[in-house]
């Protein structure tokens, strides 16, 4: 697996199809994160899969790759892990490439269609989080600057009052991320930052009535506990809209996207159609006292 939560995550649906084919093997995940172990903390923390762990280095800090697509700097290439690290891998009976940008998993012995919608529920015990009553959880900054996602103080500010009407929450604060969050964050009664660890964030996400988030990792927590999931994208040019070559890779549903500083008023009763209809998430903008007119679903008098 490569980069970080949220590809960790995706790549771990397909490692369901791994195990459902070969029931009786062992397998050990190499991690190549550039050092970091919380993306494989998040996966061993929820499952228990895999037997080992291992980080893996890259050779090269440049490696040069050709594609249809011309010349192109591709250090995170899987044959750029530091060489004896490769052939360790290459030694195993099975090794499966589930770098989910490169899509080598499209062409394994797994039907990836299969498990492409489905995210494997925990197999770990998950503690209780220490928050009470009905909350919505917000992320709105991750430490990964390069997706181009923070939006204005301006709008986010009107996006949690406009929530707070309605919804009590967490806004999630990490090192990385807290003076952003501190600095376009108006602390009340019901909107509170929360600064914790991994594993209570994770029982927070668990417990949560629904989960509103920026294009990272974390909303992958929220899909794997099922959760009313809604998220902005700066590759979301339109209300329930991605590109495809984005949502074969990490925006898996497309109807649960909306472009950066949408309306709040919006999404926010997008949320409460997913909230009262179960998590209906093939279409959130269906009101719940809609929604059986609209799918035609019969209720027998």
């Amino acid at each position: 697996m490569e980069g970080g939560i949220g590809d960790h995550i995706l790549a771990n649906r397909f490692v369901k199809g791994i195990r459902d084919i070969h029931a009786d093997s062992t397998i050990d995940l190499f991690s190549s994160t550039n050092g970091s172990t919380t993306p494989s903390e998040v996966l061993n923390k929820m499952f228990d899969f895999y037997e080992n762990t291992i980080l893996t280095h890259q050779e090269k800090e440049e490696y040069q790759v050709q594609s249809q697509f011309g010349i192109e700097n591709h250090p995170q290439h899987f044959d750029n892990i530091e060489k004896t690290q490769l052939d360790s891998i290459k030694s195993y009976d099975k090794t499966y490439n589930l770098h989910i940008d490169a899509l080598d998993w499209m062409s394994y012995d797994f039907d990836w269609q299969r498990y492409f919608y489905s995210f494997p529920p925990p197999t770990r015990n998950i503690p209780q989080p220490k928050k009470e009553g009905a909350f919505i959880v917000v992320q709105i900054a991750s430490a990964n600057l390069g997706n181009n996602h923070r939006m204005t103080k301006e709008y986010i500010s009107t996006f949690l009052k406009t929530l707070a009407r309605d919804f009590k929450t967490y806004i999630l604060s990490t090192p990385q991320t807290a003076e952003f969050v501190h600095s376009v964050v108006e602390e009340g009664p019901r909107t509170q930052i929360c600064a914790t660890s991994l594993g209570e964030v994770i029982s927070l996400i668990r417990d949560c009535s629904g989960f509103f988030g920026i294009d990272s990792g974390m909303k992958y927590i929220a899909h794997t506990f099922n959760k009313p999931t809604l998220c902005w994208a700066r590759e979301s040019t339109k209300p329930h809209s991605t590109t495809l070559a984005h949502n074969i890779r990490w925006l898996t549903f497309p109807q649960l996207y909306f472009p950066l500083e949408f309306d709040a008023e919006y999404m926010k009763r997008c949320m409460k159609n997913l909230i009262e209809t179960d998590n209906f998430f093939l279409a959130p903008h269906i009101e719940s006292k809609n929604l059986t007119t609209t799918i035609i679903k019969r209720e027998f008098k």
